[in-house]
């Protein structure tokens, strides 16, 4: 998505969400100014977390994902858009 991105993940045991979300930002924000030869903040401060509590909640949350970019009209199909990854493990 041009103005967002959607992840799903598992955190390891003990994990902290805010955690793995401030050093997501921090990384990816250092990558993208270096690339853009810019400075500045990327992220807004805020996201939006769902707690996924079982697998059939976990398919209509990676298929909502997965048909989000045909919903904002960037692509006709979900396999189309080129930044799709799903890897399925130790469900």
């Amino acid at each position: 998505m041009p103005d967002h991105i959607h992840m799903v993940l598992q955190l390891m045991e003990g994990g902290n969400l805010s955690k793995v979300v401030k050093d997501f930002k921090s990384f990816t924000s250092h990558k993208i100014n270096r690339l853009l030869n810019r400075k500045g903040s990327i992220w807004q401060e805020q996201y939006y977390d769902h707690n996924i509590r079982s697998y059939e909640n976990l398919e209509k949350i990676a298929q909502y994902c997965h048909e989000n970019p045909v919903r904002k009209g960037l692509v006709e199909k979900p396999e189309d858009w080129e930044f799709w990854f799903f890897k399925e493990e130790n469900l």
